[in-house]
């Protein structure tokens, strides 16, 4: 196995196309630089055409991991340097340590350790190193750009600007520090036009800068400066087909200074992108086909026409595009991912599965990394952890390994072995995310939140750790932070649907449906109205209800409710609001003039439950009895409307009827959780707290409602820890869950809890708007005799 591939194999996730340079443009000067400086008294900057690889790539959101490149400097020194050179940066990491432990403050020696550290993906250890050899003015440059690199290359892009704001008011001229920093005012998508400023004074300086003129287009599609960004695509164009007539072979184009594939790969693509929104289809047809055909290894070509001729429907064009991609480059992870993908989806896992398991065999990088993916996906989990098992054992390490496999051991269960990789592989940062998963998992939400809190310092771009973050503070009652984090996610990605969700129903639960509105259509760089799955649809609508905005629900959502499958929970999700906003009598109004709600069919049977309960609320049993009636008699086998039935004659206080009912619910299917539900509420109706735990074993811990029954059978007994125990069950489950919050108080009273914890009980419980007796509210209703 040559170097190359080795280090592929133990780095998976910097494992790029063949395409992308394997060098960082950037970072590449950085170890020579503060020689140069001493020899030359100036610093020295990036030669132009190293770093014009970077930015092309930004178009289709790769995140490119940087690898260093060290430079030759004096055995003790000379030796370590001439190690770095050859990329072997672990190997000087103990020498160099000793050295510093030995009590070394040169900043060379520090420098040289911070950037070893850094390059072995240590880059909290290096923060220290490098700052000190940044307090020496001779050396704050390049140890300032070695913190920059680190940041940039972990995804904090936001301390990476910070850094290079130092760097450029030392060197307003520095054109790496500029090529980084308009990089990174790109990455967090809030800086348009701070990127634009870097990349035009970039070109300023470097006019031929091929990444810097990709940089400027992309800053100038953000800031809607489209007529701009056309006539640069058209300049990019020009400059293209004028390099075309210098000479095919890259290495030519390189040495004489000419312009990138990757940059004429996006010239390729601006100008049948621009085609598309000029309105011409059969244009931009024309254009992305000879993108992919001039370029099929290259991501942006292969990825973009794909993507066009996919929303035209045209799926044999997608295939041949893929199948091309990966016969001209099947070392390309993302082609041979994309090909296994397009095989599965089509319904032939047997041949993704060989695919990928053909690339293992053959020893391409991340290839085990892939299969295990694909396996997990299968559900094949035992096959899957064995992969990552072998990719483990061959060296692999890096951020993407750390988070795949770990989740993957968590999600079964298997807690130890996924913390002894966090404790050998990965970022800090990503370390700290999976400590904080598994002390999420085993209930230990106060160390999860100290865990989390402290690695979204050094991830703070990521969505996912800032949504995680949130659940734990949920856990240990924290609702403010919890609300910052969900915030935190959506802004750093706007499609973060579990956050956006999650924050709707929290403000829904609070009674300010106005916020949680606000959240559900919080759009990001576009202007399109994100909304992806029911379960946002069900929080807008719900939140339109308890606006009383029902009458004008927007157009593109009436679209997406019309279909009868979803016709009834979307009435019931604006019913569900509605009751706060106009009471039970608005919720009658609402559903009894729906237009094509038939109560007597399946589909209904949300919205006819929410009917049945308005009814009952408002005393009028026999009409609730009778509409679940009619629903039944038309479809007598369907265990959901039977259950409506029982909980309408439950309501009414006919216990002998409604557990007549529940027993024809679970006769029709024995293990239904409402059928379940109500046997157990009439048996604590009766006094018979043992009987009521029987009914509900079948559903331990799956069931916050059944655990609240637990819960009121177990104090009834005087078993009040094990009432405990299922209350928390119940909050871990749904924080915002105001009744149970308020039971959980007045069980912590019983238990003679102290004044402060009982007090934390009831003001989540009237956050969430279960006021106790008394205190202008009523306690959660029983169950009729």
């Amino acid at each position: 196995m040559d170097e190359g591939t080795d280090r592929a194999v133990r780095e998976p996730s910097r494992a790029l196309p063949s395409s992308v340079p394997r060098r960082s443009n950037i970072v590449c000067a950085m170890q020579r630089e503060h020689v140069d400086r001493k020899r030359s008294g100036r610093a020295t900057h990036l030669p132009r055409r190293r770093s014009r690889q970077i930015l092309a790539w930004l178009v289709i959101g790769s995140i490119l991991a940087l690898h260093g490149c060290g430079q030759p400097d004096s055995m003790s020194l000379d030796e370590i340097d001439a190690l770095q050179a050859q990329g072997r940066w672990q190997e000087t990491i103990e020498p160099l340590r000793k050295r510093v432990d030995a009590g070394s403050h040169d900043p060379g020696v520090l420098l040289r350790y911070g950037a070893a550290l850094s390059q072995t993906g240590a880059q909290s250890q290096a923060f220290w190193p490098l700052q000190e050899a940044a307090r020496d003015p001779e050396f704050f440059i390049p140890a300032t750009m070695r913190l920059a690199y680190g940041a940039f290359n972990t995804g904090n892009h936001d301390l990476a600007i910070e850094f290079l704001g130092g760097v450029l008011e030392k060197d307003p001229e520095h054109l790496s520090a500029l090529e980084m920093r308009s990089l990174s005012r790109l990455y967090t998508r809030r800086d348009y036009q701070g990127a634009l400023e870097d990349a035009e004074r970039a070109l300023e300086l470097a006019p031929g800068a091929g990444d810097m003129q990709s940089a400027r287009i992309v800053a100038l599609l953000g800031l809607k400066r489209i007529d701009e960004a056309r006539e640069a695509i058209d300049a990019f164009d020009a400059e293209a087909e004028a390099d075309d007539d210098e000479g095919e072979r890259e290495g030519e184009r390189e040495e004489s200074g000419s312009m990138s594939t990757q940059v004429r790969v996006l010239a390729c693509v601006g100008r049948a992108k621009f085609a598309q929104e000029d309105g011409k289809p059969e244009l931009a047809a024309e254009r992305f086909s000879k993108c992919a055909d001039k370029y099929p290894a290259e991501m942006l070509a292969v990825v973009e026409a794909a993507k066009f001729f996919a929303d035209r429907g045209e799926i044999d064009r997608v295939d041949a595009i893929y199948r091309r991609a990966y016969e001209a480059a099947p070392e390309n992870r993302t082609f041979r991912v994309a090909m296994a993908r397009r095989r599965q989806l089509l319904g032939h896992p047997e041949e993704a599965r060989k695919i990928l398991e053909e690339a293992a065999d053959a020893g391409y990088p991340g290839a085990l990394i892939d299969l295990a993916g694909f396996l997990a996906d299968q559900g094949e989990t035992d096959d899957a952890i064995d992969a990552y098992r072998q990719a483990r054992a061959l060296g692999a390490s890096g951020a993407n390994f750390l988070l795949s496999f770990g989740e993957l051991l968590i999600s079964t269960g298997q807690y130890d072995e996924a913390l002894s990789i966090a404790e050998e592989t990965g970022p800090e940062s990503h370390k700290a995310f999976i400590r904080g998963r598994v002390a999420l998992a085993r209930h230990e939400y106060e160390k999860a939140l100290d865990l989390f809190t402290r690695g979204v310092l050094l991830w703070p771009d990521n969505a996912i750790a800032r949504y995680y973050t949130a659940l734990a503070a949920e856990r240990v009652g924290d609702i403010d932070r919890a609300i910052e984090e969900y915030r935190n996610a959506l802004r750093i990605d706007a499609e973060a649907a579990d956050a956006r969700v999650r924050l709707g129903r929290l403000h829904l639960a609070e009674g300010n449906p106005e916020a949680a509105l606000y959240i559900i259509r919080y759009r990001g760089q576009g202007n399109e109205r994100i909304r992806r799955n029911f379960d946002e649809l069900s929080v807008e609508l719900e939140g339109i209800g308890a606006m009383g905005q029902f009458a004008q629900l927007p157009p593109d959502l009436v679209s997406r409710i019309r279909s009868p499958t979803v016709w009834g929970e979307a009435v019931a999700a604006v019913a569900r609001g509605l009751r706060r906003h106009e009471g039970d009598a608005g919720v009658v109004a609402l559903i009894e003039g729906a237009d094509r709600l038939d109560l007597t069919v399946p589909s209904s049977g949300p919205a006819l439950l929410e009917l049945v309960k308005s009814l009952d609320s408002m005393g009028r049993f026999d009409e609730a009895i009778a509409r679940a009636r009619n629903a039944v008699e038309a479809n007598p086998g369907n265990a959901e409307l039977q259950s409506i039935l029982a909980e309408a004659l439950l309501s009414s206080g006919r216990l002998a009827d409604a557990e007549a009912a529940f027993g024809k619910v679970l006769a029709i299917d024995g293990d239904y959780p409402a059928g379940l539900l109500g046997r157990a509420r009439i048996a604590l109706a009766r006094n018979q707290p043992e009987a009521a735990i029987r009914f509900l074993e079948p559903l331990a811990g799956s069931s916050s409602e059944a655990a609240r029954l637990r819960a009121e059978a177990f104090t009834r007994l005087g078993r009040l820890d094990e009432a405990r125990i299922e209350l928390e069950a119940v909050l871990e489950a749904d924080p915002f869950d105001g009744a149970s919050a308020l039971a959980m108080a007045e069980l912590e009273r019983s238990r003679k809890a102290s004044e402060e914890t009982i007090d934390r009980w009831l003001a989540r419980a009237k956050r969430f708007g279960a006021m106790p007796s008394g205190e202008g509210g009523d306690a959660p209703a029983s169950t009729p005799d």
